[in-house]
Parts: C-alpha cells; structure tokens; sequence
C-alpha cells in the first residue's frame, strides 16, 4: 500500500487537481492518505517558512512520518511540504508550477503543457491540470467546451469572452462557452 502525506490549503480547484492524481494512483495501488491543511493564516506562514527553514521545528507525527510520498498543490502549500520533505527524507510530487526558483525542491512536477514549462528530469508535461474527471469514451468530436475563470487574482475572465465567444462562433459543430 502507498501511504500519503497529502498537504492541501482549501481551494477547490488545488483539491480537485490533488484528488484526481490520486484517484489516478488508485487505479494501479491501494492508497492510503493523510490529509493536513496549511494554516493560511500570517501566523501560520510564518510557522511554515521558519519550519522549511528549520525543519527540526516541525513536529514529529506518526502518519507524517509513516508516508511514502508528500503530494501538494498550490504555492500556499510549498513551505509546509518542503519543510515536511527535509524533515523526513520523504520524495515530494506537486500537480502544478512551482516558482522557477523552488521547482528544482521537488521530485516531480506534474506541470500543464499550457504553463510553458519544459519537461526536465522532475518535470512531467500534462495536457491539463489533473482532475477528477474519467474518460468513458463518450466524447462527441463534434462539439467543444471552453471553461474560463477561477478563483485567481490575476484572471479577469470577462475579458477573454468576446475573444472566446468568437472562436465558438468559427467553428462548424456544436460550442459551449461558459465564465466561471
């Protein structure tokens, strides 16, 4: 059985991603998972830098230490499983970009084709983010869906709507647009 050290900070969509990548693991393995959620509050960033910079300052737990794998996504999570990872001599697998300055921490990245990010030895190009979703083979080739949006303080969806709403418009089967 493969035990995770699973380190999430509550967005939605930084869960969804985590979850399919295990989910994806189920599917060869059994897995175990302990969840641990960052404190995002400025009190605990500052634990999580000061223990990524000491990691003799996190505490030893038993289901922490017992893990295979520390698996996270999302900055916010970084500090905490870096700091988790020099602790316990644990291999640590992200399912986004880390900064261009932390990206060679990790054992794996698992990086959307879409970032720009060049496979490398712990760089694995995906077409997408990871996700819940399972492929029964149903697709219709003739119709499209485009999502846009999220909860991101640089992503202003409405302004890609016309420009999107467009590209629905030129092709010749069915399209669904939709801003989140």
């Amino acid at each position: 059985m493969l035990h995770l050290l699973v380190i999430v900070d509550g967005r939605a969509g930084h869960d969804k991603q985590t979850f399919g990548v295990i989910e994806g693991l189920r599917h060869h393995q059994p897995v175990s998972v302990t969840t641990m959620e960052v404190d995002l509050t400025p009190r605990g960033k500052i634990k999580d830098f000061l223990q990524f910079l000491f990691p003799s300052l996190v505490p030893l737990r038993k289901k922490e230490r017992e893990a295979d794998l520390i698996l996270c996504t999302g900055g916010k999570t970084h500090f905490c499983a870096l700091a988790r990872k020099r602790k316990y001599q644990l291999p640590l697998c992200t399912c986004m970009a880390p900064g261009a300055g932390f990206r060679a921490l990790f054992d794996l990245c698992f990086i959307p084709e879409h970032d720009g990010i060049a496979a490398a030895a712990n760089v694995v190009p995906t077409l997408g983010p990871p996700n819940l979703c399972i492929d029964n083979g149903q697709h219709d080739p003739d119709l499209g869906l485009i999502l846009v949006g999220g909860e991101d303080k640089n992503m202003h969806a409405e302004e890609y709507s016309g420009e999107t709403a467009g590209i629905c418009r030129g092709q010749a089967g069915r399209s669904l647009f939709s801003l989140s």
